[in-house]
């Protein structure tokens, strides 16, 4: 019996390693808005490049995953999410 593949990692696609997760909302202008933190990691390193905080994490990783993958990634970031800071959530299930 062999032992199950490893997961798959942005690395594995050539593609820098990219990271969303949920914090706790922010008061802006008498409402609350969700707040994002992204990370953003280059193809061969190890430590992120950038981290940013953000009402639309969508708009900063679309140009690397596309519009789709990017809304599936952020979507899975607010379903996670349960308070206080969430888990990051990835395209690759080797990148969490």
């Amino acid at each position: 019996m062999s032992s199950p593949p490893a997961p798959r990692s942005a690395a594995d696609h050539g593609q820098p390693r990219i990271r969303v997760r949920r914090c706790p909302d922010v008061r802006r202008r008498l409402r609350l808005r969700r707040r994002f933190e992204v990370e953003l990691t280059p193809l061969g390193s190890t430590s992120s490049e950038w981290v940013a905080e953000t009402e639309d994490p969508q708009a900063l990783i679309e140009p690397w995953l596309g519009v789709a993958d990017a809304h599936d990634v952020v979507a899975a970031a607010a379903r996670d999410w349960s308070g206080g800071v969430g888990d990051w959530a990835t395209l690759y299930p080797g990148d969490r």
